[in-house]
């Protein structure tokens, strides 16, 4: 009995709750999650729930991955999903919805860039560990905590680059994320159309592209392996698809849009909203919505 309780303390303390807030229509609580696969550091993970939750019904936690750039060492004590009006997103998939939000907190010596969020490529940590096991624990000690008596946690939307890995935890773990939302990927399959800041993710030290890391390299070798339902969406007006700019970008849509696989849906929407929260709060609620089928 001893052991069972010093084992469950272990098991509980591996994450600290810092502060929750009542917003309207919602409620948000901030986390930090000791991660070993993430070089034994304190990640900050922040948690949305739809208003009036009830811990006797069905809830569905959301996997939540956020665009480069966007983290608490640039002073955002936020996510993405502030700015996403999650009152309608929460009304278009229901009212027992739980978006985990994770972001980093990392100096990256060789890009000299701090808070970026490279759980998409290299970096000589395992996000994947994290995404796929420690996380995992986390929210089922949660729910195990609050009571909450049956739960899934098999969903992941993305954005921006976010979208990116969600299409990459979808390509590589379709036993974990079985309803895959990505909203505006960029697509860069060769090092042509490539950021300098991006080398270090995508390329290899004699510049060949890392084709399991990357999408759209593997899109355009109809190599990318996606089982579960998966719906992919960008604006017509987003910066990704100038096709002077990124034509091999435009071949990989070309190859998705041209997909027979009948659990992906590809599109190309005719909002003119752009790569902005203009047109991600306006599709966050739809894209949830297709991948789950409601």
């Amino acid at each position: 009995m001893k052991l069972t309780a010093i084992l469950l303390f272990i098991v509980m303390s591996t994450s600290v709750l810092s502060e929750c807030h009542i917003k309207s229509g919602y409620k948000k609580c901030d986390y930090n999650v000791h991660s070993e696969a993430l070089g034994n550091s304190d990640i900050p993970v922040f948690l949305y729930e739809s208003e009036g939750l009830d811990p006797e019904k069905d809830v569905r936690f959301v996997l939540f991955l956020h665009g480069r750039g966007y983290s608490r060492e640039f002073g955002a004590r936020n996510s993405f999903l502030d700015h996403l009006g999650l009152v309608d997103t929460f009304k278009l998939t229901g009212h027992q919805v739980i978006f985990v939000a994770p972001q980093d907190r990392f100096f990256h010596d060789d890009s000299q860039s701090v808070g970026e969020d490279y759980w998409i490529g290299k970096d000589g940590r395992s996000w994947s560990g994290f995404l796929t096991g420690e996380l995992q624990d986390f929210v089922s000690n949660l729910s195990q905590e609050r009571g909450i008596k049956k739960f899934q946690f098999n969903s992941v939307v993305g954005i921006s680059m976010g979208a990116h890995g969600a299409l990459m935890l979808g390509h590589n773990h379709p036993d974990f994320y079985q309803h895959i939302g990505a909203l505006s990927p960029i697509f860069r399959p060769v090092a042509q159309e490539m950021p300098e800041s991006d080398y270090d993710v995508f390329l290899h030290p004699n510049g060949e592209v890392i084709e399991e890391v990357n999408m759209g390299n593997l899109s355009l070798q109809n190599k990318l392996n996606l089982k579960t339902q998966t719906v992919i969406t960008i604006s017509e007006t987003d910066f990704g698809l100038d096709s002077d700019k990124f034509p091999m970008g435009l071949k990989a849509w070309d190859h998705l849009l041209k997909s027979k696989n009948d659990l992906l849906d590809v599109s190309i929407s005719p909002h003119q909203g752009g790569h902005t929260m203009i047109f991600w709060r306006e599709n966050l609620g739809i894209v949830l919505v297709k991948s789950h089928r409601y």
